[in-house]
């Protein structure tokens, strides 16, 4: 894995109070390999970003092509809730959130896009630094990642309870599973989810039962709870536990101790109870759908788990994490996305957070046999909408030609804006070079992009020297296949 310290500018680094505050720039994707995964700590006042900039103010030198000399400056003001991004005239544009922009305020978990390089802004508190190191269970450099993680090992310190909370696959089997590796506990890991439990053999399955206790029990059970003795029991999506069935749990929960279905004794059991949950308890408990008292017993310890949506900087970890990319003939996933790609992923909504990324992953494998991953080969549902907008204007000498070609030519199917300055699909540049008589300077004008840019687009697509040269002698005859 590439080593998430590496910061830049060193200028910007903070030092002092622990609780310091720190605006912070994570890089998803860049041309130059090495700052994949840099961490870049803005310091207060401007600074300005390109491939060259200026020399007033301070200054962020990036190796990246697409970038303007000066292309977009970055402002910090202390106490600030948002850091401003002015772009400054750049060729192609600065990019938030997939919209160009020409001045934004930032919130953290911005995407910023410029040139080839994604980036994702972050106010970096600089607390729990002892849990920055990323686990299995909860990847990732983020102050969010940090956070969890020190969350977790506190509620391993003891034998309480221990409430997980967060949305539907935001990773609560795994930090369950954390919680009882960092407490070492010596008896098994036990997972059940509750919903999944008949209501007349709840009892039984959590407690165990006698010979005999009712029809059907020829041999005596152990119950989960006594299953989990010495180790941890997962009770899975308790907030859809119905409400008769809550007050079962309560004794166990207080006193340690269970009494099988037909059972004459109780036993006493040492667990670590993990609850997790999906629901607003204390929506439901204003509702009436859940239990006062059981949710103070289950909340000894409350661990807030961030769905995938807040998590934008550790995007790419997290996909090595739950689907690692080895298939494809790469280390990290970090190494088999375009910039396109890790954009259009950053800012998906992810409402399924980390099952809908697990399952996303599989299909690109499934699907995809070389890399990088560009933004056609993603699934239709992580491709960003293309918004309804004008065509392009046509550069002066284009646009008098136009009006020289017959209608039905001029009017053929006009390109419309890509959004994330990602390579526009080979229709639409065979369009253009049609509107422009093989002119791949005016193509370029008209896209906003630079020319060598349009020259690797056409290369992509197959579209050489040969066929423009074709193109300017006669576009109408040209082969356009």
């Amino acid at each position: 894995m590439p080593d998430p310290t590496l910061t830049v500018p060193r200028q910007g680094r903070i030092t002092g109070a622990p609780d310091a505050v720190a605006w912070c720039l994570h890089v998803l994707a860049a041309p130059d390999a090495k700052l994949r995964r840099a961490i870049i700590e803005l310091s207060e006042g401007q600074t300005v970003l390109g491939r060259r900039p200026g020399a007033a103010g301070l200054t962020l030198q990036i190796d990246d092509p697409a970038l303007s000399r000066g292309q977009v400056a970055l402002s910090v003001k202390p106490g600030a809730a948002t850091v401003t991004a002015q772009d400054l005239d750049s060729r192609n544009g600065t990019w938030v959130d997939g919209q160009r922009v020409p001045t934004a305020d930032l919130m953290p978990g911005a995407v910023l896009r410029v040139g080839d390089t994604v980036l994702v802004l972050e106010r970096n508190d600089r607390r729990h630094a002892a849990h920055a190191l990323p686990t299995a269970a909860v990847p990732g450099v983020s102050v969010r990642a940090r956070a969890m993680r020190a969350a977790l090992a506190a509620a391993s310190q003891d034998d309480l309870p221990v409430l997980l909370r967060g949305e539907s696959g935001s990773g609560k089997e795994l930090a369950a599973a954390e919680i009882h590796r960092l407490a070492a506990r010596r008896g098994p890991f036990v997972r059940l989810n509750v919903t999944a439990v008949p209501e007349s053999l709840f009892e039984s399955e959590m407690f165990g039962h006698a010979r005999g206790a009712f029809t059907g029990a020829v041999t005596a059970a152990p119950g989960r709870f006594r299953e989990a003795h010495g180790g941890t029991l997962v009770l899975d999506e308790v907030g859809d536990l119905p409400l008769p069935l809550q007050a079962k749990l309560l004794r166990v929960l207080e006193d340690g101790v269970v009494r099988p279905v037909g059972g004459q004794v109780d036993v006493r059991v040492d667990v670590k109870v993990v609850a997790s949950t999906h629901v607003d308890l204390e929506v439901a408990v204003a509702q009436g759908r859940f239990r006062l008292d059981l949710l103070a017993r289950l909340r000894a310890h409350e661990v807030e788990l961030a769905p995938l949506r807040d998590r934008r900087v550790d995007l790419l970890a997290l996909a090595d994490a739950v689907l690692p990319s080895i298939s494809l003939g790469v280390a990290s996933w970090t190494d088999a996305f375009d910039a396109d790609s890790v954009e259009a992923l950053a800012c998906h909504g992810w409402r399924d957070n980390l099952r809908g990324l697990r399952g996303a992953l599989a299909r690109l494998i499934a699907a995809t046999a070389t890399v990088p991953i560009g933004l056609d080969a993603l699934p239709q549902p992580l491709k960003p909408a293309v918004p309804d907008v004008p065509p392009f204007p046509l550069p002066p000498a284009a646009a008098a030609d136009e009006t020289r070609k017959p209608r039905s030519e001029a009017t053929a199917a006009a390109p419309t804006l890509h959004v994330l300055s990602r390579s526009p699909p080979k229709a639409e540049l065979e369009s253009l070079l049609v509107r422009c008589n093989g002119n791949v300077k005016d193509v370029a004008t008209a896209l906003g992009r630079d020319r060598k840019q349009v020259y690797r687009w056409l290369a992509a697509v197959g579209i050489g020297q040969a066929e423009l040269a074709a193109w300017r002698q006669d576009p109408r005859d040209a082969d356009r296949g």
